[in-house]
């Protein structure tokens, strides 16, 4: 599992610390399933708050019924399936350095993989704003707040690579012949929109979806 560290980001917001990132991992499997287990997330540095990116090729269209961290239930943001190709976002307080996710979808699955992003700062786990698209490129824009941050994940069927604009890419990984991929940038401003694209370089069928936060 490669792990990234992330820099913080100041506070302006009157006096409350601004949203910064302590670190990220993706996470996969290809095993044929409903449920996946990861154990011991790693990378994810002392952090209050998780995000997720949750991400599958299923036999159908899917949905993700429950995903928990360290054993605690984390809450869906926003979610897109086209075709067989399925993308949510999910959030949760939780602090555990190293913490086992367990992810279950509504029916069997080809494969799984998740982003996990670990954050500091994070005042709700309400969005300021989602979005999302089966479009290429995908059109994910969405308002933000100052002090905040923005994410975004898609799978694609054709493989290839996915080229971000407005989020800074931190997993990008072909999955049983899949694109799996995601990015999250801070937000020191409030944009309304922020614009947040993905250029797939591939044609295919494609998902993808974006959430803010402060």
């Amino acid at each position: 599992m490669a792990s990234v560290t992330h820099q913080i980001l100041l506070g302006t917001n009157s006096g409350t610390p601004a949203v910064a990132t302590t670190g990220s991992n993706f996470v996969s499997s290809t095993t044929n399933a409903t449920a996946y287990t990861f154990n011991d997330v790693s990378g994810l540095g002392s952090h209050a708050n998780v995000l997720l990116t949750p991400t599958a090729q299923g036999t159908a269209a899917r949905t993700v019924s429950t995903l928990t961290v360290e054993g605690s239930s984390a809450a869906m943001k926003v979610q897109n399936s086209t075709g067989f190709q399925n993308t949510e976002i999910w959030a949760i307080n939780e602090s555990t350095t190293a913490p086992d996710v367990v992810i279950t979808w509504s029916g069997a699955c080809l494969n799984c993989g998740t982003g996990v992003v670990g954050c500091t700062g994070i005042i709700s786990l309400t969005p300021v704003a989602t979005n999302s698209s089966d479009t290429d490129p995908a059109a994910l824009n969405v308002n933000t707040t100052a002090d905040g941050i923005v994410i975004a994940c898609g799978i694609g069927s054709a493989g290839g690579t996915m080229t971000w604009t407005g989020v800074t890419e931190f997993y990008d990984t072909v999955v049983d012949s899949l694109t799996q991929t995601g990015g999250f940038d801070l937000t020191p401003t409030t944009e309304t929109p922020r614009t947040v694209s993905g250029n797939w370089s591939g044609a295919g069928t494609d998902a993808a979806v974006s959430a803010s936060f402060r």
